[in-house]
């Protein structure tokens, strides 16, 4: 942002816009980033040689970053109409090349430049165009609120309040900067509506805001002194010269004037003398600034109305009424120009548009042909692609198929091969089953032979007992023959139920582990007892020490533990 200062170079046909871009104090914005002078010696100096053949020639041949700092050394120069025509190229050039960076600080340097000028309207439809870009860009940075405030101070300047208004309160406080203009902004619009109240109650935010940008400290104080002289408030106009007077010497011409004038206002008399104030004469008219001339000639108008000097207050009178009417033409004059830039840029945006709309229509039929080809293209590759496809799918799926065939041959060769087992497995079983058989019809014709010799044999009282004895033996083995094939089964998990024994738990006995054997093969304690000539008493107490030494719960059978455990640990 390069906030525009006064000077007391006249330029060209710009009397009225310079001077009147000082009396109005908008605090505006240029690209902070971009726009500076460029002073320093190891810098190109871009001022020499300039003729304007040879000028036009190194403008046309410069690189973009170059040419935009040479408009920046002119605008630093107040020579505005000379900047605006450099940041055109710019624009020209970043638009052909599509560089968006160029094209944003161009509008927005630009438009500060016309602003500058007095052309508030035109330098409003530029903040306007670059507010369109930031959208279109999707930007809201820094620069994105500055552009905006900009627009608040366009909006100002043309006194459209509501709009100016909209703008600044939806301003952002992205930074501290921002902040601080936005403030300084509100407070210059609330004073242009002269609410007196609302402009005294920004004064000691800003006050405390303005130590961290003190280049708007005489801007400051200039704007504070031409409200509150102009509300004749003089209470506030005190406490301005109270802080102010201390550093007199040191202030601009125009601070200077507005100092003299709140002093006349509030003690009726200048701070300086009256030799002293028509010394200025001369810079005065010098300067061509005819805001600068109204305010030094109606200080002196008052300074001899106080003083009672009819004759030099009437002539002072006449230089300010002279002067306000060379004012006033300009001020029409100024709106006339301003329009009619205006009025240009329309113009050219509705020519812009045109050109647009013939590159686009241009654009759509060439779009079109080339839609028709590539579509043709489009429709040959598929085809090809299609028929590529097809090749290879058919080549894939006669691949699938012989392997599917493989597949299916080697499944029935498997289910032959479990076939042939399974039928040798069932013969060898049905020899087993032939063979258990045989031995059972055996064991059932010996147990018949048996009980025969028992039955025919007369024996005496002490070979019935014994007899008897070997009868209930022969009984309860035959009785449980009847399911040798459960037997037979159940023998081989016997003989993992002992191993396991044998190996996990050793303090078991070999007298408890023939108990264990005969339980899993189902026979009864009375049974086990005969078997292993015990009585029934001690098998039960063999019984109960297999499970203690198990640690079997009551719930549990000795069966369905040693089962499941033997089961675990084949898993």
């Amino acid at each position: 942002m390069y906030f525009c200062k006064k000077t007391t170079k006249p330029t060209l046909n710009c009397s009225l816009k310079k001077c009147h871009m000082i009396k109005m104090y908008s605090v505006f914005l240029l690209f902070i980033l971009i726009v500076k002078p460029c002073f320093s010696e190891n810098k190109v100096n871009l001022n020499t040689n300039n003729s304007p053949s040879n000028t036009k020639e190194n403008v046309e041949n410069l690189p973009l970053n170059l040419l935009f700092e040479k408009g920046s050394n002119a605008y630093a120069k107040y020579e505005y109409d000379q900047a605006i025509q450099l940041w055109k190229k710019v624009l020209e050039k970043a638009e052909k090349l599509k560089d968006s960076n160029f094209i944003i600080k161009s509008n927005i340097n630009i438009g500060a430049s016309y602003n500058a000028l007095g052309f508030h309207k035109t330098a409003l439809n530029y903040f306007l165009k670059t507010e369109a870009l930031f959208n279109n860009y999707k930007l809201q940075e820094a620069p994105y609120w500055i552009n905006h405030l900009n627009i608040g101070v366009c909006y100002m300047s043309l006194e459209q309040f509501k709009n100016s208004e909209k703008y600044f309160e939806t301003t952002k406080n992205f930074n501290n900067y921002i902040v601080f203009l936005k403030k300084l902004n509100l407070a210059k619009w609330f004073a242009l509506q002269d609410q007196q109240e609302k402009f005294i109650s920004f004064q000691s935010d800003i006050e405390k805001r303005i130590v961290e940008f003190p280049m708007y400290y005489e801007i400051w104080n200039e704007m504070q002194l031409d409200f509150l002289i102009k509300w004749k408030n003089t209470n506030e106009i005190k406490k301005a010269l109270d802080r102010l007077k201390p550093e007199y010497d040191q202030q601009n011409i125009h601070l200077k004037l507005l100092l003299n004038r709140g002093n006349l206002l509030v003690y009726n008399q200048t701070i300086e003398s009256e030799s002293k104030l028509l010394s200025y004469n001369e810079l005065i008219i010098d300067s061509n600034d005819m805001y600068l001339k109204d305010l030094y000639y109606s200080l002196l108008k008052l300074f001899y109305y106080t003083s009672n000097n009819i004759t030099k207050y009437h002539f002072f009178s006449e230089l300010c009424n002279q002067n306000e009417a060379a004012l006033n033409k300009e001020k029409n004059m100024l709106h006339v120009e301003d329009f009619k830039a205006a009025k240009e840029l329309d113009e050219i945006k509705l020519k812009y548009k045109e050109e647009k709309l013939k590159n686009e229509l241009i654009q759509n039929k060439l779009s079109k042909s080339e839609l028709k080809f590539l579509l043709s293209l489009v429709i040959i590759v598929m085809g090809i692609g299609i028929i590529f496809l097809v090749i290879r799918n058919y080549k894939k799926n006669k691949k699938i198929i012989a392997l599917s065939l493989i597949q299916s041959q080697n499944e029935l060769n498997k289910k032959e091969f479990e076939k042939v087992v399974l039928t040798e497995n069932l013969k060898e079983k049905a020899e087993e089953l032939t063979v258990s058989i045989l031995n059972i019809k055996k064991v059932a014709l010996l147990k018949k032979q048996l009980e025969k010799i028992i039955d025919e044999k007369n024996p005496n009282q002490d070979e019935k007992d014994i007899l008897k004895q070997v009868k209930v033996c022969l009984n309860s083995f035959f009785d449980n023959y009847r399911e040798l094939n459960l037997l037979m089964q159940k023998k081989l998990n016997v003989d993992k139920i002992v191993s396991f024994i044998s190996k996990e738990f050793p303090e078991i006995s070999s007298k408890e582990t023939e108990v264990i054997e005969y339980i899993m093969l189902h026979f009864t304690t009375k049974e086990i007892a005969v078997l292993m000539d015990k009585s029934e008493k001690s098998i039960e107490y063999y019984r109960s020490q297999i499970r203690k030494k198990l640690q079997l719960q009551s719930n549990n059978t000795l069966e369905q533990y040693l089962n499941s455990r033997v089961k675990d640990s084949d898993s």
